[in-house]
């Protein structure tokens, strides 16, 4: 019975509560209405005019009660006014309070009330979040053209980065503890490095280094060539230890990001150290954030593919592809 009670939605007994205090006033308020009605209709009894065979007793104590009926009923009618008051003080503490009390059994009426304010506030933030980041993707647009333009590599490279941070505001609209890293293998060194990130250590970006064949998540989602989510002890069989880092990664998301040059690869990776257990929406899925990841790796792979064409010249030094500029730009 006390789960088949808890298991009710707090609105409903909300409801029952109110249900049952209108009843009880108008119990009482039909009681007022029948001493109303009996102090108007009742009048005293005459014992002359009772039946012969009418017991003494009776003729002695019908008279004594229909003669004093409207202070019997003054005094009823205060009984039915309190009960009254009573019920109607009862009825608007209890459609007003927190939580029922009840036998032992505590059942919380505004839990739903305050669950529905919290996802109102939560839908406020995320369509707030959401125009700031239509509006930094208006901007990041706006950038790549100017940027292909001119052909500056220092411009590339911060055309990267303000794209991979504005991904981790883009896949989690109302968080902002996502970690984001592009990772850029060059197929010749056969190894993997961050070419640019997002609430990364500095640290990290110059020493985690993956080799193509071996462990890592990025080198995992490469040779898997599609987007990849892992998580808790699944990481283990692709994880490499980052000595630089204190974060205990508990979920990471990857996207492969095409390129059409054969000498390089990249991938996207997404990844948080927030407890799944107390924050699921942190978790990533591969079908829930597919649509961001198309947009993040479409913006990415732009940008990439441009650099592809793009040769750095230098006084005094051998021209070189700007993707060899990007992949080498953390090296030590």
């Amino acid at each position: 019975m006390t789960r088949l009670i808890k298991a009710r939605s707090p609105i409903f007994w909300r409801n029952v509560a109110s249900i049952v205090v209108c009843f009880l006033l108008l119990v009482c308020l039909a009681l007022v209405a029948l001493v109303i009605y009996l102090f108007c209709a009742i009048s005293p009894v005459d014992p002359k005019t009772l039946p012969a065979e009418t017991p003494d007793i009776v003729k002695w104590l019908l008279p004594v009660a229909t003669g004093n009926w409207r202070v019997v009923l003054i005094f009823i009618g205060l009984m039915v006014i309190g009960v009254l008051a009573f019920v109607a003080m009862v009825g608007i503490k209890l459609l007003s309070a927190d939580t029922l009390k009840a036998f032992g059994l505590e059942v919380n009426v505004s839990e739903e009330r305050r669950q529905l304010e919290d996802d109102l506030a939560r839908e406020v933030e995320l369509n707030v979040a959401l125009v700031e980041n239509f509006g930094e993707l208006q901007r990041v647009l706006e950038r790549i053209a100017s940027v292909f333009r001119r052909g500056d590599a220092g411009e590339f490279l911060e055309l990267l980065d303000e794209i991979v941070e504005l991904a981790g505001f883009i896949i989690r609209p109302t968080e902002r503890t996502v970690r984001v890293s592009l990772w850029l293998l060059k197929k010749d060194e056969k190894k993997l490095r961050i070419c640019s990130a997002y609430r990364v250590s500095l640290a990290t970006r110059r020493g985690l280094v993956l080799e193509q064949a071996g462990k890592g998540f990025a080198a995992f989602v490469l040779r898997e060539g599609a987007a990849q989510v892992l998580s808790s002890a699944a990481l283990a069989r692709h994880w490499v230890e980052d000595t630089t880092s204190h974060h205990q990664t508990t979920c990471i998301l990857g996207q492969p990001v095409a390129i059409e040059d054969d000498g390089f690869s990249a991938v996207l990776c997404f990844s948080t150290d927030r407890e799944l257990a107390k924050f699921p929406e942190y978790e990533f899925d591969v079908k829930r954030d597919a649509a961001t990841l198309r947009l993040c790796e479409a913006l990415l792979s732009t940008v990439l593919n441009i650099a592809m064409r793009v040769v750095v010249t230098e006084t005094g030094k051998e021209n070189s592809k700007l993707l060899d500029r990007i992949w080498a730009r953390y090296a030590s």
